[in-house]
């Protein structure tokens, strides 16, 4: 994964992580849409992610899928124009990406 959370610290050892991340997040290219979008959702799922986004930024959206649930997951779509909230922190963190959008515009000529 691009991005990914561990909260339990029994899952460190040796420098390594053991175990599935609380939290994953994929920065899609156009050769890994269909992977990150079908075949990582379903692997993430049934390792017991908690949380996992998709981060598009040739479209500049945010697929947000809350993996908890034990009759599916909820999906919440964002935009860069949005405030992303983390649903493994109850919403209390929150990613402007707002703040990433300009980034990348800077390095855009």
């Amino acid at each position: 994964p691009d991005v990914l959370i561990v909260c339990d610290p029994q899952k460190f050892k040796n420098g390594r992580i053991f175990g599935a991340p609380d939290f994953v997040a994929e920065v899609v290219s156009p050769s890994s849409v269909r992977r990150d979008n079908i075949l990582k959702l379903h692997k993430y799922s049934d390792a017991n992610v908690k949380e996992y986004w998709i981060v598009d930024p040739s479209t500049e959206k945010v697929i947000v899928y809350d993996l908890r649930s034990e009759y599916g997951f909820n999906i919440a779509l964002y935009t860069f124009e949005d405030k992303v909230p983390m649903n493994l922190y109850d919403g209390e963190l929150v990613i402007d990406f707002t703040e990433i959008k300009r980034a990348l515009q800077k390095l855009t000529p």
